[in-house]
């Protein structure tokens, strides 16, 4: 029994085979490849109304009348099924050209990788009796061509001829067997379509961020751009903020920087070497040119550019309410931090904010011991080295507790309560709500004396911020942080140079440029620049 799954790969188109082989059978007709061509204007016609039809295939076994290399037919095509079945397609194969006789070719001579009738279907083919009075070489005509009753990719018939083509009586009395087999194909094919589905599903977010944030690759120095080769690997491995521009990629992508940046993480996850930002660098420098000169630059001050780039793109809030002040009279400090922060999200809402931005409270105290709030968003948390050169022992702790405690100043306006002016106030800050990226950043620049600061500082793998928040505001039980990136700089003010190093699955390394190394961090250096701590779940 031959196969009725042949290889169609090599089978000419039905066109250009009809026209060919017609013109080697006969050439003794000159209007032979006209009367061609209106058959397959015919068929074509026929063939648009089968594409509406659901494509099935199904094995037909036909009864003891068919040759036994002819007891399956293949059917691409059921339009219906009742006393009579439509079949759309005859597909001759299975056949050897030996014999070029054009008067006499028998089946068993024609070859399948030159004959392919992809679609004979018209009004007037039996299923009984294929005779050469309705299909000769010199004479197609559409109308003495029946599609309903005969589609099958393997039919060998026992001659056919130019003059004269006979074949089997192909007998389709068993509609119940076919309808069985076809439900049969139907449920097998709907299980094979799922499985093709399943095989084809791209990966899930989690693996994609997976993917991304595991990756080991350097960025290659493109002319003293170490400053965002560390920036852009801190925000590489930040798995908060890839997980997020996963899950809106398709807005993503629609947008300059945010899609610049986006696209480098999925390269860098695909390769296995070093990798050239130039286009995000290109896209970057297009709407910052102060960063296209190849001159040195502060990685923080890049880090928040990029970030306010991205917030201001993916802002979800498209028409921004015009500027108006809260009102803060007579309004507990819970009210008022409750309003502010939904203010603000009514200008600018963005995954950056959700995760990078904390919201901090500033008490102003004044002598009376009356107290009034401000709130502010901040991106980073700036800790000033202390002058002192004496103060060589400094820790983020203490850096903190520095930032936090704020200072005394004369407060022009009047006081709320005692109604008097230019009283002193103590300024003190906590925190009102809690980022789940947390970013300090050590100010060691001192630009009014041109100088930097290189006291060590010591920092750890953890820290707990259960002291530095307003209880009455934050609810959260969880404030504890586990350092996942830090951003390095060695050398001068004139003269430097970044890295990062950054913990990948629970590893350190450097990323140094191009280069990228597994090492053990030293918790006290006088070369951080950057911490970056991400809230434990």
């Amino acid at each position: 029994m031959n196969s009725i799954y042949t290889n169609h790969n090599n089978i000419k188109p039905t066109n250009d085979y009809i026209y060919e082989k017609s013109s080697n059978l006969s050439n003794k007709n000159n209007n032979q490849k006209n009367e061609i061509y209106n058959y397959n204007n015919a068929t074509n016609l026929i063939s648009n109304q089968i594409l509406e039809t659901k494509k099935t295939k199904i094995n037909l076994e036909n009864n003891s009348n068919l040759n036994s290399d002819n007891q399956f037919v293949k059917s691409e095509k059921i339009s219906n099924i009742n006393s009579n079945i439509n079949l759309n397609k005859i597909y001759p194969s299975n056949t050897n050209s030996e014999n070029n006789n054009p008067n006499k070719i028998n089946s068993d001579n024609i070859n399948s990788n030159n004959i392919n009738s992809n679609e004979i279907n018209s009004n007037n083919i039996n299923s009984n009796e294929i005779n050469s009075n309705n299909i000769n070489s010199n004479e197609m005509n559409s109308d003495n061509i029946n599609s309903n009753n005969i589609n099958s990719d393997n039919i060998n018939s026992n001659n056919i001829n130019s003059n004269e083509i006979n074949s089997d009586i192909i007998n389709l009395n068993s509609t119940n067997n076919i309808n069985k087999e076809i439900n049969t194909f139907e449920e097998t094919e709907e299980k094979n379509s799922s499985l093709i589905l399943r095989s084809q599903t791209p990966p899930s977010i989690n693996t994609t961020t997976l993917n991304i944030i595991s990756s080991l690759i350097g960025l290659n120095n493109l002319g003293n751009t170490c400053f965002m080769n560390t920036c852009l690997q801190n925000l590489i491995h930040c798995k908060p903020l890839i997980k997020e521009l996963l899950k809106i990629k398709n807005e993503v992508f629609t947008k300059k920087i945010s899609s610049s940046f986006l696209n480098l993480c999925l390269n860098i996850s695909k390769t296995q070497k070093s990798f050239s930002p130039n286009d995000f660098r290109n896209t970057f420098c297009y709407k910052h040119y102060q960063y296209a000169n190849y001159g040195q630059h502060d990685t923080v001050e890049l880090l928040r550019t990029l970030l306010d780039d991205i917030s201001k793109e993916l802002n979800t809030i498209k028409i921004i309410p015009k500027y108006y002040e809260l009102k803060t009279e007579n309004k507990s400090k819970e009210i008022q931090n409750n309003e502010y922060h939904n203010w603000y999200l009514t200008r600018e809402n963005s995954i950056i904010i959700s995760i990078f931005y904390a919201q901090i409270i500033n008490t102003f105290t004044c002598e009376c011991g009356y107290k009034s709030f401000s709130f502010e968003k901040i991106l980073d948390i700036p800790l000033l080295l202390p002058n002192n050169k004496y103060s060589d022992n400094l820790n983020l702790i203490n850096l903190l507790n520095n930032y936090l405690s704020g200072e005394k100043f004369k407060w022009d306006s009047k006081c709320e309560k005692c109604k008097e002016k230019n009283l002193y106030h103590q300024k003190s800050i906590q925190f009102a709500k809690l980022p789940k990226i947390l970013v300090f950043s050590i100010q060691r620049y001192n630009y009014l004396s041109y100088g930097k600061s290189n006291k060590s500082v010591s920092f750890n793998d953890e820290i707990d911020l259960s002291n530095f928040i307003d209880k009455d505001l934050v609810k959260q039980k969880n404030t504890k942080y586990k350092l996942f990136g830090v951003s390095n700089h060695s050398g001068t003010l004139d003269f430097g140079h970044y890295y990062s190093y950054t913990k990948v699955n629970n590893k350190w390394y450097e990323f140094n440029d191009s280069s990228v190394y597994q090492r053990s961090i030293s918790y006290n250096s006088s070369n951080v620049y950057a911490l970056f701590y991400e809230l434990i779940d």
